[in-house]
């Protein structure tokens, strides 16, 4: 009876985060390509270069730009013309996937 009064709480709680992740998909349905890219304290980070089903491929211009894969998760909103992150600069390398690298 244990296991499975446990099986219902944790069953719930996985739908009720699920939901919440989903939520923000939607969002990304409306990002074009072409849109900036903030993050989470407000820095410019580029543009959105493509969007790969649940993921954003967001090129960083510059000399060291870089391309980075940032899933649905990390995106704060999108509207505008515009996506904010709830990352920050700092922890862009640790959450976001860099593609490749490639010149401005």
């Amino acid at each position: 009876m244990f296991s499975f009064l446990f099986g219902v709480i944790v069953g719930g709680i996985s739908a009720l985060i699920y939901q919440q992740q989903m939520a923000r998909a939607p969002e990304l349905r409306d990002v074009q390509r072409g849109w900036d890219v903030f993050t989470a304290e407000g820095q410019r980070i580029g543009h959105v270069d493509e969007i790969r089903g649940e993921e954003l491929l967001v090129w960083e211009a510059g000399p060291q730009g870089e391309d980075y894969r940032i899933a649905a998760g990390c995106v704060r909103s999108a509207r505008n013309g515009r996506v904010e992150l709830t990352i920050t600069r700092d922890e862009l390398p640790q959450r976001a996937r860099v593609q490749m690298h490639r010149a401005a």
